[in-house]
């Protein structure tokens, strides 16, 4: 008898112990909720939200140079001018035809950070075509670029950094200046002057028939 009350005694301390590590727990729990006042999905809302503003805020657009790829597959500018319900202008020195700004759409979504995505086909998508070479018939090579761009923040100067989905090359977004396009086309001349002068050869692109600002070096 004494036995049985020894070991409901026992009992008794151990469902007290977890009780009180239980409550521990809790209070735990309740401390973290309070470091945030807005749940997930209210946070993810607002970071989306902010970023969009951010980008269409910039009426002059935004400017990047993108090296894609882990080696050295082209040096391509472009300049962004976002616009409201998910539009942006889109101007390139990829072509002479993508000097022109011309309209696509893109969404801002939230996953692992929040990502910029290029939704409808444009010249950014063809930097990560894997069908597509700038050198006939070596189809399947690409450009090993991206149209998705992960946001981690920005620099001193305004300046918006982010990372390519796929390849993780820190893409920088600058501000662009009221005559940005003109600096577009300026560079795209001075590049398809000087290459076709030196040893580089400037490529034809033989989907469309204009020149790109692709150079390799013969021996």
């Amino acid at each position: 008898m004494k036995t049985f009350r020894f070991i409901l005694k026992k009992l008794g301390t151990l469902l007290l112990s977890i009780t009180a590590v239980f409550f521990v727990i809790s209070c735990e729990d309740d401390d973290v909720e309070e470091l945030f006042e807005q749940s997930a999905s209210e946070r993810s809302a607002e970071s989306i939200s902010a970023l969009k503003q951010t980008l269409q805020t910039r009426l002059n657009g935004w400017q990047i140079s993108y090296t894609p790829g882990a080696t050295e597959t082209g040096y391509y500018q472009f300049v962004f001018r976002f616009l409201p319900d998910s539009v942006v202008e889109i101007a390139s020195d990829f072509s002479a035809t993508d000097l022109t700004p011309r309209r696509s759409e893109y969404s801002v979504l939230q996953g692992s950070t929040t990502k910029l995505s290029f939704s409808t086909f444009g010249t950014i998508h063809r930097l990560s075509d894997s069908n597509f070479s700038p050198i006939p018939g070596q189809r399947g090579a690409g450009l090993r670029g991206d149209f998705e761009f992960l946001y981690y923040g920005t620099t001193e100067d305004g300046s918006l950094i982010f990372r390519s989905n796929r390849t993780q090359d820190t893409v920088i977004f600058r501000r662009a200046s009221s005559n940005a396009l003109q600096e577009l086309n300026a560079s795209y001349q001075n590049a398809v002057n000087l290459l076709s002068g030196s040893v580089y050869k400037v490529l034809d692109q033989a989907r469309a028939g204009n020149f790109i600002r692709q150079a390799l070096d013969f021996p």
